[in-house]
């Protein structure tokens, strides 16, 4: 005979669980820390309650959605002054009376004096004024500033990806497209040949744009906020564009589009925060807000960012496994938590407790606390954590060699869950260990000479795993 080696049985891996989340983020992102609500203090509440307002104001209210400090304000106003005149003495001096012919050579007029390059992004007035750098926005709202100057009816226009404006002549709107010299009523042919005998003509083509709408002067202002909002971010200076979302809302008069853009702001911080590790910080940071502004229609963006946030926290917590202050943050925040989520929370906070319980505790307690608790697990998940149980406190029996205890507590396990393939197996797996073990005590007899005590070993042995095909051959051999 020779000696056999015993089989452990395979080695438990520690269960638990976690809830994921995924971000949804929207336009524009922030990453704010000791952050504060704040309204520019410039804007008026005139300002936000007239939908068309004369020049100075409107001018005035753009500068300061641009971001220009007052002493800027201060001098660009002066400049403007100046080039106005300017346009006046023209006039005179084209002896330029009605008021078609002055808003067409408007345009002209302001490609010679202020713009001349344009760039897609750049919204800000006093950039426009200072370097003649403009986009659709701001070289509309300059335009409409010298045309509500000469006391000609002027509309902004918005489309989903452009901005534009109308002036109104004998009770017609002429569609004005602000980023070409000849985008006065787009369509119509222009000459601009500077010699007689060679003619020339320019047409910017007129565009039946999706989605076209009239807007008030408010809102060709808050395009200059929206745009410094998404320029910001892709500058990393995320931290400020709440602040310009809370202006642009709060000179909107507090419009439904407005309060949409700041609650997407609010939101991606939270989320950002919560990927940075603060949580709560953002969590309150929407609390905060939706106390302050509220929460546009049909909208659950505060609720997911906090349902997000307060999933990230207990899921961080529960990885330290620290279960207790889990549970009072799920209870805590547990009004902001769908009730699937809550429920899955809640019955992973006790999944991953009860397991932790189950390696660290004695047996009995161990059991105990498991019983309690099966009312908040579902079965399959109770199901797991009591085989578990008895697989992993069988296991510490049978390294300490006794393999007949650890099966008989897996018969424990195997009277409530029958045929369960794990418990049989490493059920199994002990009772030949067992018999490995009586098989190599014998050798050690029959060594000796001793084959009496040998065969009664191996009697004892399979009157206890009578089974043990190892067995009967090694009695077999001994008769």
């Amino acid at each position: 005979m020779i000696f056999y080696t015993t089989t452990h049985s395979t080695k438990r891996k520690s269960l638990k669980k976690s809830l994921t989340i995924l971000f949804f983020l929207f336009g524009f992102f922030i990453y704010a820390e000791d952050f504060h609500f704040k309204i520019d203090s410039r804007i008026s509440e005139e300002n936000n309650l007239t939908s068309d307002m004369e020049y100075s104001t409107f001018i005035q209210t753009a500068l300061v959605a641009s971001g220009t400090t007052d002493v800027e304000i201060e001098k660009l106003l002066i400049s403007l002054d100046k080039v106005y005149k300017e346009l006046e003495d023209t006039f005179i001096k084209k002896n330029t009376s009605s008021n078609l012919e002055k808003a067409e050579y408007t345009l002209l007029f302001l490609y010679e004096n202020i713009f001349s390059q344009y760039s897609l992004l750049q919204t800000q007035v006093d950039v426009t004024l200072n370097k003649g750098v403009y986009n659709c926005v701001s070289s509309s709202i300059i335009y409409m500033y010298f045309i509500k100057r000469l006391n000609i009816p002027v509309i902004a226009i918005e489309t989903p990806v452009h901005a534009f404006c109308a002036v109104k002549i004998n009770d017609q709107l002429i569609d004005v497209e602000t980023t070409n010299p000849y985008g006065f009523n787009p369509g119509e042919k222009k000459d601009i040949s500077i010699n007689q005998n060679q003619k020339k003509y320019a047409i910017v083509p007129a565009k039946d744009y999706k989605g076209r709408h009239n807007v008030d002067d408010r809102r060709i202002i808050a395009l200059i906020y929206n745009n410094r909002i998404s320029t910001l971010q892709k500058q990393n200076k995320n931290r400020d564009t709440i602040t310009l979302a809370c202006s642009a809302y709060f000179l909107q008069n507090k419009s439904d589009e407005s309060l949409s853009i700041l609650n997407k702001c609010v939101y991606n911080t939270a989320i950002n925060l919560a990927e940075n590790g603060k949580e709560e910080e953002g969590i309150n940071l929407v609390i905060e807000a939706k106390s302050l502004f509220g929460e546009s229609e049909n909208s659950s963006l505060y609720s997911t960012a906090i349902e997000t946030s307060a999933i990230n926290l207990i899921n961080k917590t529960s990885t330290v496994e620290n279960y207790d202050l889990a549970l009072q943050i799920l209870d805590k925040y547990k009004n902001y938590i769908s009730e699937n989520n809550r429920n899955q929370l809640n019955n992973m906070i006790i999944f991953n407790s009860l397991n932790k319980k189950i390696k660290s505790e004695p047996f009995e307690d161990a059991l105990n606390n498991l019983q309690e608790n099966k009312i908040f697990l579902s079965s399959s998940n109770y199901e797991k954590l009591f085989i578990f149980l008895y697989s992993s406190n069988a296991d510490k029996i049978a390294k300490n060699g006794d393999y007949q205890k650890a099966w008989l507590l897996l018969d424990e396990g195997l009277s409530i869950y029958k045929q369960n393939p794990e418990l049989a197996k490493q059920r199994n797996i002990y009772r030949n260990n067992y018999a490995i073990n009586i098989h190599n005590q014998c050798v050690k007899l029959i060594n000796e000479n001793n084959i009496s005590s040998a065969k009664n070993l191996l009697q004892e042995g399979l009157n206890i795993v009578t089974e043990s095909t190892l067995l009967k051959n090694d009695l077999k051999k001994l008769e």
